[in-house]
This record gives C-alpha cells, sequence and structure tokens, in this order.
C-alpha cells in the first residue's frame, strides 16, 4: 500500500511539522522587523503590559529622582495612561525595532530605549500633575529600560539562534519528505490524505505545547509587575503562533481531503466488474 521507505518519510516529516510550523512564523514575524513591530500595537492593548513599562520607567527616573513616586500622586497609573495614547504607540513601535534589531544580533540583553517618547510622557503626565512631570529627567538621564537578560530567559536567545540558521531547513525538510512519501507510495491519493491527517495531529499537540510552556517560562521572571507584563506579553506572541500553527493545520485538513477525494475517485475503477 505504502511502498518501501514511505512510513519512514512520513513518521519523519510529522515529527518536524511543528518545527516547520515555528520556522514560518519565525521567518514570517521574528525575523522580518515589520511585523515584528506590528505587535506593537498588540503589546500595548493589555493594560498589564503597560502598566509593567510604566513600573519599569518610574523605576528608572527613580534612579536619578529619588522619591519620585513617594509624591503622592498615582504615577505609575498616569504614565500608563499616556502609554495608551496614539502618539505613544508609534514611538513605541520604533523603540520595538530596536529590540529586534538586538534579538536578531544576539546581544545579551533586550533593552527598550524609551528616550524620544520621554518628553510625551512627561507632556501627559503634566495636565494631571505638573508638579510630577517637572522632576522627570533630561534624556541624557534617563537610561534604557531593561527587558530581559539573556541570563533570566536563556531559551528566548536560543530559540531566536535556532530559528534564524534553522528556520528553513525544517521547513524544507519536513514538508519535503512528506512530499517525497507519496511520490513514492502505491496508493498517492490515499497517502496524502494520510499525511494531512497527521499534519493536523501534530499542529494540534504543537499549539498544545505552546499553551502550556508559558507556566514554564514565567518561572523564570519575577513576581510583580514584571510577571503579568511577561505573561501577557507572551499571550500576544503565543495568539500569533497559534494563528500560524492553525494555518499549517488546516493546509493539512486540505491535503486529507483532497487525498481522501482522490482515493474514493479511484476506487470503483479499482473493483472487479460482475
Amino acid at each position: 500500500m505504502f511502498g518501501r521507505g514511505v512510513v519512514p518519510l512520513l513518521v519523519a516529516g510529522w515529527l518536524l511539522v511543528p518545527l516547520a510550523g515555528l520556522g514560518i512564523w519565525t521567518q514570517r514575524v521574528v525575523l522580518d522587523i515589520e511585523e515584528f513591530t506590528a505587535l506593537s500595537d498588540d503589546l500595548l492593548e493589555r493594560d498589564e503590559v503597560r502598566d509593567a513599562l510604566a513600573f519599569e520607567i518610574v523605576q528608572e527616573v527613580e534612579r536619578t529622582r529619588p522619591g519620585f513616586s513617594q509624591s503622592g500622586v498615582p504615577v505609575e497609573a498616569l504614565i500608563s495612561d499616556a502609554l495608551a495614547t496614539p502618539e505613544f504607540r508609534g514611538l513605541f513601535r520604533e523603540a520595538n525595532g530596536g529590540v529586534h534589531d538586538q534579538l536578531v544580533d544576539g546581544e545579551d540583553a533586550l533593552t527598550l530605549d524609551l528616550d524620544p517618547a520621554l518628553a510625551l510622557v512627561a507632556e501627559r503626565v503634566g495636565e494631571v500633575a505638573p508638579e510630577v512631570a517637572d522632576q522627570f529627567p533630561s534624556t541624557e538621564e534617563f537610561g534604557e529600560i531593561v527587558l530581559v537578560q539573556r541570563g533570566q530567559a536563556p531559551y528566548v536567545w536560543i530559540g531566536a539562534e535556532a530559528a534564524r540558521w534553522g528556520s528553513l531547513i525544517a521547513i524544507i525538510l519536513s514538508f519535503g519528505m512528506l512530499a517525497l512519501a507519496i511520490a513514492l507510495a502505491e496508493r498517492r491519493g490515499f497517502t496524502l490524505g494520510i499525511a494531512g491527517v497527521g499534519v493536523v495531529v501534530a499542529s494540534v499537540l504543537f499549539a498544545l505545547l505552546v499553551t502550556g510552556a508559558q507556566a514554564y517560562a514565567s518561572r523564570w521572571v519575577p513576581e510583580g509587575a514584571d510577571r503579568a507584563g511577561f505573561d501577557a506579553t507572551w499571550d500576544v506572541i503565543e495568539s500569533s503562533l497559534l494563528v500560524q500553527t492553525l494555518l499549517v493545520a488546516l493546509v493539512g485538513v486540505a491535503a486529507a481531503a483532497t487525498g481522501f477525494l482522490i482515493e474514493l475517485a479511484r476506487a470503483p475503477s479499482t473493483r472487479p466488474s460482475i
């Protein structure tokens, strides 16, 4: 039915399907700066992300202005509101472009440069609490916000490096093996259907793995605003990756349906006549 070597090729192709899906997502989102920075809007939609950024901004200001957060004004809440403005979104997108370059270049820390946005934040805060806005440091005094360091989340760098060099290989190997298995099979329609089913199953299992990985990954991040911001950021990235995984699964559904329809169409001609 399958022919020599077909089953091993199918199994190997199925095992590589998750890596192929991850590779497609990496090439499309992570390594493409336009798509990567487009996630900025999704991130800023999350209250937890804005709150975490506001917390980091306050901590950085406290470095040069001790007592900044003890003014009796809800500074973090005011800054978080400022981060939701359309003006800040554009500046945040540019800052995320710098994060993308750091990740692709393999630097030891991912930092967010919000210097261009500092004046905007101070202006927005000044509309409610001028005395607080006056305490904002200059851009020369305000340092970059450290999002994550290599030691905190080494899997981010390992994944980025592996994706950079291995994503195309995984895509070619996975779908190449499945295509070769179909070409070698005696009943190609049936084999195409089975290959499609395997792609769907592998995609579903990968989606479950991604969904459950957050609990492990967040263990590396401290409790508090950092953890909440990390979890919200993970949710945004997870949603993007799950959409890509769904697309791969739909390709599998289409392949399975096509293969089994081909098999059904040829079945009558193979039955012995009475």
